[in-house]
């Protein structure tokens, strides 16, 4: 009796949830690989601008906008990826 359980649960159980285990590990490293993409393309942008625009206001300006919409389609995409 112990023995079909077992032997149940390692022919049919264990394989199922392992395969549901990498399919959550590959996903959640797409999205932080995903996520640093985005990062490292709004310290480029910052590069951009800093070497291309002279006035602080300007600056400032561009940034807040940008920072702004950037959030709202990060966690947009946060949202779609859940």
């Amino acid at each position: 009796m112990l023995s079909d359980a077992f032997e149940f649960i390692a022919r049919y159980l264990w394989p199922a949830v392992l395969a549901w285990n990498v399919y959550l590990f590959r996903s959640q490293d797409a999205l932080r690989v995903h996520q640093s993409d985005e990062k490292l393309a709004l310290v480029e942008f910052k590069l951009f601008v800093a070497e291309n625009y002279t006035s602080k206001q300007d600056l400032q300006d561009i940034f807040s906008r940008f920072e702004q919409r950037f959030m709202e389609r990060l966690e947009l995409s946060e949202k779609i990826h859940k």
